[in-house]
């Protein structure tokens, strides 16, 4: 009666390991799939991603009580935005380049892929940019940058 108690017991350690060993691959899969997806994006949109980098001036408060001692002062911000329109035009947030008196933009290398070793191990071309147009409303400005061709990124059109 032992023996066969303990060959039962051991029999179903064995499957229930299996089973774990399955579910754990099955919890993986998707997780696999998931990053899979999300590297093919990145390698997709990287090459239109650009970074803003503005300078201008706007209100500096001076202490910690609400508006006394605000001056105006420089100010740096840095944003992203896209290239939607390979003769330079190139769409961000309005509040990155709010108050801005220069506007920078530091595009991707050419071998754009998404890798972080990539963006880093690359020289990257800086820009100056011109504002087009802003909407406050919607939160949405729209830059150019003259004389160089950029990868656009696609943008559905939804009248269809």
């Amino acid at each position: 009666m032992r023996k066969s108690t303990l060959i039962l017991f051991m029999t179903l350690v064995a499957f229930g390991v299996g089973a774990a060993d399955a579910n754990a691959q099955a919890d993986i899969d998707p997780l696999r799939r998931w990053d899979e997806s999300v590297d093919a994006l990145l390698r997709k949109v990287a090459p239109s991603v650009v970074q803003i980098m503005v300078t201008g001036y706007g209100t500096v408060s001076e202490g910690d009580r609400g508006n006394a001692g605000v001056v105006i002062g420089k100010q740096k911000a840095i944003g992203s935005g896209f290239v939607i329109d390979a003769s330079g035009y190139i769409l961000t947030n309005a509040h990155v380049v709010n108050g801005a008196q220069r506007v920078q933009v530091a595009l991707p290398p050419a071998e754009a892929d998404g890798s972080v070793a990539t963006a880093l191990a690359s020289k990257i071309a800086v820009l100056p940019a011109r504002i087009v147009g802003v909407a406050r409303e919607i939160d949405l400005a729209l830059l150019k940058v003259d004389g160089v061709k950029l990868t656009a990124l696609p943008v559905a059109n939804y009248r269809n």
